[in-house]
């Protein structure tokens, strides 16, 4: 669509080479790495990040504080370099899990509404890290009225 798009990962992607503009491999915990890649040529953040390797890493229960730690860490880092530098627009990708695994549990009527998230209840700590990240986005919204936050809750991309 004619926009340049600056590309951030702790790791090369396994099976294509990066469609955009320029890549760059950081480590988005490290708040310096953050303040480099999120520069003030950055008109929007499309902010996809998060330590997620999969239902197996995130359900099991060995890797909670792990996936709760690192994924705050980003979040926090990003709004925060982007509220310093005057980012205009930042997206931030959420996911139904923030929903009470009772509103999910049948497939022909799913309770997945905005008005079905409280009383909370996530499905695991990674919905609890989610939804205490959403919540951090409207607070950083509120707080810095030139960020313009946008929240999306996916569902399952993968096929």
């Amino acid at each position: 669509m004619g926009f340049w798009v600056k590309g951030v990962d702790i790791k090369h992607h396994e099976f294509r080479k990066s469609d955009a503009d320029e890549f760059i491999i950081a480590d988005l915990r490290q708040y310096q790495r953050v303040a480099f890649v999120i520069d003030e040529t950055i008109d929007a953040v499309y902010h996809l990040a998060a330590d997620m390797g999969g239902s197996t890493y995130i359900n099991t229960g060995e890797h909670d504080s792990d996936v709760m730690h690192n994924s705050c860490i980003i979040n926090l880092n990003v709004l925060k370099v982007c509220s310093i530098k005057n980012i205009k627009k930042i997206f931030y990708s959420s996911l139904v899990c923030v929903y009470p695994e009772y509103n999910q549990l049948d497939s022909d009527n799913p309770k997945c509404s905005e008005n079905y998230t409280f009383p909370t209840e996530p499905d695991s700590e990674y919905g609890w890290e989610k939804l205490f990240s959403e919540r951090l986005y409207l607070a950083f919204n509120k707080d810095f009225p030139n960020l313009d936050v946008r929240i999306a809750r996916f569902h399952n991309i993968w096929s």
